[in-house]
C-alpha cells in the first residue's frame, strides 16, 4: 500500500473516530487502542476485517470506503480510446441489448450519411 493510501486511511480513521478516544473507538471496532494509534500514525494499515469494521462504524458501504482510500471515483466510467474498446464493452451485453446497440448504430450511421 502506498503512502498516500496510508495517509488517507489515517484521515478516515480520525474522522470516523470523531470525539471518541482511541480506546472507545478501538472497543467499537474490536481492536486494541494501539492498533488504532498505529493506523492514525500511518505505522500500519487495517486489513479487510478492520476496514469492514470501520465501514460499519461509519455506516458507509465498504466499497465506498475502499474507493476513498484508493483516491478513486466510485462511479467513474472508463473512457474508451478506440472502437475496439467499445466493442469489448458491447460484448458484455446480452443478445437483445447487443441487437439494440446495432440498431442504434445503424440509425446513427444513417444520420451521418444524410449530413
Amino acid at each position: 500500500m502506498d503512502e498516500q493510501a496510508k495517509q488517507r486511511i489515517a484521515e478516515i480513521v480520525t474522522r470516523v473516530k470523531g470525539r471518541r478516544t482511541q480506546a472507545q473507538f478501538a472497543k467499537a471496532l474490536g481492536v486494541s487502542p494501539g492498533t488504532v494509534r498505529n493506523w492514525e500514525d500511518c505505522i500500519s494499515s487495517p486489513g479487510l476485517d478492520g476496514l469492514t469494521a470501520i465501514a460499519e462504524d461509519s455506516k458507509q458501504p465498504l466499497i465506498e470506503l475502499l474507493a476513498e482510500i484508493l483516491g478513486e471515483e466510485l462511479f467513474k466510467r472508463p473512457q474508451p480510446k478506440v472502437a475496439e474498446e467499445v466493442l469489448l464493452q458491447a460484448n458484455l451485453l446480452n443478445k437483445k441489448q447487443r441487437l439494440r446497440l446495432i440498431q442504434l448504430l445503424v440509425e446513427d450511421l444513417a444520420d451521418l450519411l444524410e449530413d
